[in-house]
């Protein structure tokens, strides 16, 4: 199993939320991103906000799933 991909997580039992919990996810970067019918495609720059004061933020909770190709929210 691969606990790297959320498409993997089907019953979550207390041994794996505390494995997820102390390995975290890994972020997605190295591929190109497949494209929708509408030619649109998830983007490794999601992975950072930028604000308004010109900051840059991490957004740690996304996760992408390669066999789904979805994203996911994190906690």
């Amino acid at each position: 199993m691969n606990i790297y991909d959320p498409s993997q997580w089907k019953n979550i039992d207390t041994t794996l939320r505390d494995l997820l919990a102390e390995k975290a996810p890994i972020k997605v970067t190295d591929m190109d991103f497949p494209k929708d019918k509408y030619s649109r495609h998830f983007s490794s720059s999601n992975y950072i906000q930028k604000l308004p004061n010109g900051e840059k933020h991490e957004r740690k909770w996304l996760i992408y799933s390669r066999d789904l190709d979805k994203v996911f929210c994190f906690c």
